[in-house]
């Protein structure tokens, strides 16, 4: 570089220095700072495709086109090693560019496959869902591919779910995703993704990459947000004749029942950010009752509403949002909670329903539930075990910092505790 360095500074008139690297950290900055220099982009996958098309063309071999996009995507915007698979396909297939030998040496899975897949856990079908991650196993794909695949399936059905006429990039499954993205709601996809994206990740930590996979894929089926609802249906509604539906669908308490609120508007502190929501007809049955929670709805106080939170032993997402609310309002009919606005992502449709049907069986009667910003952790079941657990913490703590024993040990040896590797243990 020393040498280069002196001919950069006073090059002849004649020479045109062009340097090309792909580590441009490497060079030092004295060389860099006498360069102009220029980042080159990715090119497009379907930019490759065609360039390598042409050069089969021309070179009369013979290709199927899903094989050459196959190459194209494998290359992630390089043409340099687009045409180094290029040359490893047409000797792994004996003169020719097929799909199923370039799919067998990249390692790359059918992507029907991950939409049989979607379908499965669509369906909360675990059974299914294995069956085709095993039968993926048979074609020896490689499960970081599968588990990007299925990350990029989901990033198509969420374009599809929020802009239904933008194109998709893979026409020939087109159908399947719109079919994908009415099947499956918004919020399951972006936890797919998510679970997908950190399946991925963690891979290579898991004790065989199939294992991995199939513990994302059961990841999917255990934290759907629509699964819990349905895996806990409430009894069979005692059809009380008073009650009618409102224009809602809504069932409301009858016209002569005691103490029913009037039909009016909800209140101002409302709001327009207000989420407002009833449930079915009550069970046959009321749930056992949880301690410190009074039987009457109308009764009910903030301590007693986190009483009732922690009896009704809710879990998931469900258990999230009522832990994170506190409550305002309390009549026969009706509840009205706060939640705190950092946790807004908690009131989920299928959240709110869980919550409602929980409720609805404790009480053996219909509650509106009003939901709406509230003060940051002002309440809520969540504050609560926040604060117990800070104070056991400190406890812990000062508990170890008091011990004669460790005081010796950091005396002696010149040493602290500390407090961030200290934790209790009961």
């Amino acid at each position: 570089f020393n040498a280069l360095l002196k001919t950069l500074e006073e090059p002849p008139p004649h020479v045109k220095f062009l340097l090309a690297t792909t580590d441009p950290q490497k060079l030092p900055i004295t060389v860099l700072s006498r360069c102009l220099k220029f980042n080159l982009k990715r090119l497009p996958a379907d930019e490759i495709g065609a360039c390598l098309e042409r050069i089969l063309a021309e070179e009369s071999i013979g290709f199927d086109t899903p094989a050459v996009k196959l190459l194209a995507r494998a290359a992630e915007g390089s043409m340099r090693d687009a045409l180094s698979l290029l040359d490893q396909a047409i000797a792994y297939g004996a003169g020719t560019v097929a799909e199923e030998e370039a799919r067998a040496m990249l390692g790359t899975v059918d992507r029907s496959r991950i939409v049989e897949l979607l379908d499965a856990v669509a369906d909360h079908d675990a059974p299914g869902a294995l069956e085709v991650v095993g039968a993926i196993a048979g074609d020896a794909a490689d499960y970081a591919d599968v588990l990007g695949e299925l990350v990029g399936t989901l990033h198509r059905i969420a374009v599809r779910q929020a802009a239904p006429g933008a194109p998709d990039p893979d026409p020939d499954l087109a159908d399947a995703h719109a079919r994908l993205a009415g099947r499956l709601s918004p919020e399951d996809v972006q936890l797919y993704y998510e679970i997908g994206i950190r399946g991925r990740r963690d891979l290579a930590l898991a004790p065989d990459p199939r294992l991995g996979l199939e513990m994302a894929v059961l990841r999917m089926l255990a934290f759907s947000l629509d699964a819990g609802a349905e895996r806990a249906p409430l009894p069979p509604a005692t059809g009380r004749s008073g009650d009618v539906p409102d224009g809602g669908g809504r069932s409301m308490p009858p016209a002569g029942a005691k103490d029913a609120p009037e039909s009016a508007p909800l209140p101002a502190a409302a709001g327009a950010g207000a989420t407002v929501a009833a449930v079915a007809d009550p069970p046959s049955a009321s749930a056992p009752e949880a301690a410190d929670a009074p039987p009457d709805p109308a009764a009910l106080t903030p301590q007693g509403w986190r009483a009732l939170v922690a009896g009704l032993g809710l879990s998931g997402l469900v258990g999230e949002l009522a832990s994170n609310t506190s409550l305002v309002e309390a009549g026969e009919w009706r509840l009205k909670l706060e939640l705190d606005p950092a946790h807004a992502p908690l009131d989920a449709p299928s959240a709110r329903r869980g919550l409602q049907d929980a409720i609805a069986a404790r009480f053996g009667r219909p509650i509106e539930l009003v939901i709406v910003p509230g003060a940051p952790g002002h309440g809520t079941a969540a504050a609560e075990r926040e604060r117990a657990e800070a104070h056991r913490q400190r406890a812990a703590v000062r508990a170890i910092e008091d011990d004669p024993g460790a005081r010796t040990l950091c005396e002696t040896f010149g040493t602290r505790i500390d407090p961030a590797l200290v934790w209790p243990v009961a």
